[in-house]
């Protein structure tokens, strides 16, 4: 039996750290050379970063441990729904012509918190995705057995993304609150506005350097804005109504008005990540997935709205 395991332990900087293991253990006593070596390679776009694992022999068992560090394919600015893709390819040779699909084992455990590994291959989970035979330089027999893992968000994904819809709820809730009603409004719009400041620094952020917000910080800082606007229009329309009542009814255009460009606002920027996510085609949240969101949470910005004004027309169709 062949077994190659990798545990991914840590990522910081858009760096994976990992511990390589290789076992081949049962080799036969006549083909047991001192030491083995295993090449270890990351298939990128770009090259791929070589290690290797030193094998030391105890009886007819081989096994050996090497710390490396991989670059996985992926964004952070995609947090919370960010992925991540990793190529491996292992190359032995020497006991090349006895590896085979049937015989080797490659266990790949994702031990980074917050983060899931998964397959696509339609492999099997403890199998290569492809076992590979060539002749090296010296024209010995090599073999090469690739596997790919993508890494994904689940709990925590799901979790952030629920307390940022519910928080856009609460802010298309707020129009709902009469204009004369103002400490009402501003004391939602104040602890809403609190609450994407505080909220800001406490997701927890992929510590890698980047161009962007990520898409959770872009939505919270969206946030931020509405509850500010918001603010700002109640006191307007507290002030404005208060010195003539006949203007009441402007307060549907002028809150349409400021919602709409809220939207469209927001609108832009996931259009961003829409484009970006077309570049990784591994991510389970696709540009679909971001398309449905924002359609989600325009859909809460505007909600409260939408009732109030439906309510209104009614109203004045009745009364005329």
């Amino acid at each position: 039996m062949f077994l190659f395991r990798v545990l991914l332990r840590r990522m910081e900087m858009q760096e994976i750290t990992a511990e390589v293991q290789v076992e081949f253990m049962n080799i036969p006593y006549n083909l047991t050379p001192p030491s083995l070596l295993v090449f270890v390679e990351q298939t990128q776009e770009y090259g791929g970063d070589f290690n290797h694992v030193e094998m030391q022999a105890n009886g007819n068992h081989y096994s050996g441990t090497q710390t490396m560090t991989f670059h996985p394919r992926g964004n952070t600015e995609f947090y919370p729904l960010d992925g991540y893709a990793l190529n491996f390819t292992f190359t032995t040779r020497l006991l090349g012509d006895l590896i085979d699909d049937t015989n080797t084992k490659c266990e790949i455990r994702c031990l980074i918190p917050g983060l899931d590994q998964y397959k696509e291959s339609g492999t099997s989970e403890d199998r290569f995705d492809s076992v590979t035979e060539s002749l090296d330089g010296e024209g010995f027999p090599q073999v090469h057995l690739n596997t790919k893992v993508y890494l994904q968000r689940g709990f925590s994904s799901q979790l952030v993304m629920s307390v940022i819809f519910i928080s856009y709820l609460l802010l298309g809730s707020l129009l709902l609150i009469k204009p004369e009603k103002l400490e009402q409004r501003l004391s939602a719009c104040l602890t809403l506005f609190l609450f994407a400041i505080s909220f800001t620094f406490t997701i927890q952020v992929p510590t890698a350097l980047q161009a962007r917000a990520t898409f959770a910080e872009t939505l919270t800082f969206m946030l931020l804005i509405g509850a500010g606007l918001l603010s700002v229009l109640s006191v307007i329309e507290k002030t404005l109504f208060e010195e003539k009542p006949r203007l009441e009814v402007l307060q549907y255009l002028i809150e349409g008005a400021v919602l709409v460009l809220l939207s469209l606002a927001l609108l832009g920027q996931i259009s961003h990540f829409i484009g970006m996510s077309g570049g990784y085609p591994w991510l389970r949240s696709s540009g679909a997935t971001f398309m449905v969101f924002s359609a989600v949470l325009i859909a809460a910005i505007l909600y409260g709205y939408v009732s109030k004004t439906i309510l209104f027309i009614i109203r004045r169709r009745k009364k005329s």
